[in-house]
């Protein structure tokens, strides 16, 4: 194992550490986020007299409303009808960070992720654009906790109808669409899901994808899930993944276990283990990876902080430990 350098460290410490101590002492409320700590209660706001973080907020407050009048907007619009009552669950996430990885010293990681969903047009068909598809998204980036930016094939923003239809056991949404700057792509996408119970405290998820875009052909991802809770602070997920594409006659495999901790109403940890795999040329591991990630509420439901130490053994380097540690900050905007 290569020694880390201390270039990388102090300047990876410099811009994480007064970052964090910064936000965290201009935060009175921190609370976990929803997808690590489950059933929190609401939030609720308090006054804070510091300027520089009153500013931030108000800024957040009128770019959220602005953002939600709108997303109503375009929905009357195309609904014709009012749209006050309906439920909208379009959203604009921002991703501030920096990663360390061993060899390759310090990158920028940060993203956008933007969706913006039209429930109540007309004859129960919804309206959507958003931009980083999940069929365009790699395994690899969509599972490990340390990897900010979307490893995609494509950056562009898509837009097109979908409707949803739920059965007894079922939810299944057929979509149409077009990406929205050039070269135009037309595609189509089918998901179906089914929730499942199974003895004991386990439950467990079944979803499927199948997708067609103009420019790259057919592809298909499939997830199953495992989860239970352990006691009052622990929750269990085991989660089976494999996504397969035409173009390049290859399927991507993945095994993830994951433990996350509560350890107050203000932070959490997950714990994970990975095993990502792929069938060309043949089939075999590309890598194995753990890391465990820290996350803070530092106000409300919208400003949160990460850190991710991980280590990855990847095949290119004949297995052999590549360290790692990822931090950055997230801003959530809804309405």
């Amino acid at each position: 194992m290569s020694s880390l350098s201390k270039k990388y460290k102090n300047a990876f410490l410099s811009f994480c550490l007064p970052a964090y101590w910064l936000l965290a002492a201009l935060c009175n409320d921190v609370r976990a986020q929803e997808s690590i700590v489950t059933q929190e209660p609401k939030p609720t706001a308090k006054e804070n007299t510091q300027p520089v973080f009153n500013w931030l907020i108000e800024k957040h407050n009128d770019w959220s409303h602005g953002f939600g009048n709108m997303v109503s907007s375009i929905d009357g619009f195309f609904a014709g009808k009012d749209t006050e009552a309906q439920t909208n669950d379009s959203y604009l996430r921002l991703r501030f960070g920096v990663r360390w990885i061993e060899g390759d010293g310090l990158s920028d990681d940060s993203d956008l992720k933007l969706r913006i969903d039209l429930p109540t047009t007309k004859n129960r068909w919804k309206l959507f654009i958003e931009n980083q598809l999940d069929e365009l998204e790699t395994l690899r980036s969509s599972n490990r906790e340390d990897v900010i930016d979307p490893e995609t094939e494509d950056d562009g923003f898509y837009g097109g109808i979908s409707r949803e239809r739920t059965t007894e056991n079922w939810q299944f949404r057929p979509e149409l669409g077009v990406k929205l700057s050039a070269p135009l792509d037309p595609f189509t996408r089918f998901r179906a899901k089914r929730p499942f119970e199974l003895p004991g405290l386990w439950s467990g998820r079944f979803q499927q994808s199948i997708y067609y875009f103009h420019q790259d052909g057919f592809g298909t991802k499939g997830e199953l899930l495992f989860e239970r809770p352990w006691g009052e602070q622990y929750f269990w997920q085991i989660k089976s993944e494999g996504k397969w594409e035409d173009e390049t006659n290859n399927m991507g495999l993945a095994q993830v276990f994951t433990l996350q901790q509560s350890l107050t109403e203000n932070a959490a940890v997950n714990y994970e283990l990975g095993i990502l795999g792929n069938t060309k040329p043949s089939t075999q591991t590309s890598s194995y990876y753990i890391n465990m990630r820290y996350r803070q509420r530092l106000y409300e439901d919208w400003l949160f902080f990460d850190v991710v130490p991980g280590v990855t053994w990847p095949r290119t380097t004949d297995f052999e430990p590549v360290y790692s540690i990822t931090s950055r900050i997230e801003i959530l905007f809804s309405d």
